[in-house]
């Protein structure tokens, strides 16, 4: 079990990727990739809601959050997926530009989601991408005021 056990974000997106090589089956994932791996089956079935883009993006918050850090952690920050303000992020960024700059052609930003992740977050919520330098990916925008303070960064 690895209850209590940390690890790297690297250590848990390999095993993301091992147990999606074995379509997330818990005990194929357990049995022949390795507990974590087991794990991470887990969390991608009951804490992810089966989406795997999700799951990578709440690694890559909880690794800019933690050095390592356990599966309650993870679990922490998966939980904290707000998709309400991931749908919303192309609004705060056109709100944003007419406050900060009247005038300027919103239609020239070419990715209004990542420009609001970036500038207009607030405290308490870390953004990442569905996969590593997948620009034209998802954006997922986590609420992680039980877990950290500070600004609002890119966890890129």
């Amino acid at each position: 079990m690895t209850q209590g056990i940390r690890y790297s974000a690297e250590e848990w997106r390999e095993a993301l990727n091992r147990a999606g090589d074995l379509s997330f089956c818990e005990i194929d994932s357990r049995e022949q990739a390795g507990e974590l791996a087991g794990v991470t089956a887990s969390l991608y079935e009951d804490e992810a809601e089966k989406d795997e883009d999700r799951l990578y993006a709440a690694i890559t918050v909880a690794g800019g959050l933690a050095e390592e850090f356990d599966q309650d952690f993870l679990t922490a920050v998966l939980r904290g997926h707000d998709n309400n303000a991931g749908k919303g992020l192309a609004e705060r960024a056109k709100t944003f530009v007419e406050q900060k700059w009247p005038g300027f052609p919103f239609e020239e930003i070419e990715h209004p989601d990542r420009f609001a992740a970036r500038h207009t977050l607030q405290k308490h919520e870390r953004w990442a991408s569905s996969q590593e330098g997948d620009y034209d990916g998802f954006v997922f925008v986590f609420d992680v005021s039980e877990l950290a303070q500070g600004p609002a960064v890119s966890t890129e």
